[in-house]
């Protein structure tokens, strides 16, 4: 039987995510609860990136479930955050956890009495949006976890 304190291998996991660097996608780590994909990320796979000499300045994190960073779950916040942290040139590596807890913020301008009740998603910004555009940047690595459940 486990104890709550062994680590379970992911050596399997960290090559995939590795083999999977700057193909241009966002990388979106998905599993049960509590199985360890916000570990998987921030520690193995950034242990990984310093030990293959990253710059740790070119690793951008956020963990959506700490309130240090609660903020971030206004994808307007996220977003700017991220772009805040693109200070030199170079290749970054954006580590994103617990996706699903951010928000969906309506777009400044927007009048939701004006557009049809089935096209009012159109009116909020989502983490989708945020996600798409860091993706679209050359410069950028995107990495989510999301808790599917």
């Amino acid at each position: 039987m486990r104890s709550c304190m062994d680590i379970i291998d992911r050596s399997m996991h960290l090559k995939q995510l590795w083999k999977h660097r700057w193909n241009g996608r966002v990388k979106i780590i998905t599993d049960i609860r509590r199985c360890g994909r916000s570990y998987l990320l921030s520690n193995l796979f950034k242990a990984k990136l310093l030990e293959e000499e990253v710059n740790s300045a070119h690793t951008i994190e956020g963990a959506l479930d700490c309130n240090e960073h609660g903020a971030l779950r206004n994808p307007n916040r996220l977003h700017d955050y991220i772009v805040s942290r693109l200070s030199e040139a170079g290749r970054y590596y954006v580590l994103i956890g617990e996706i699903q807890l951010s928000s969906k913020v309506l777009r400044d301008g927007v009048a939701l009495s004006a557009i049809a009740p089935e096209n009012r998603n159109l009116a909020y910004t989502t983490f989708y949006d945020v996600l798409n555009n860091l993706a679209s940047r050359e410069n950028l690595d995107v990495y989510v976890t999301d808790n599917n459940s």
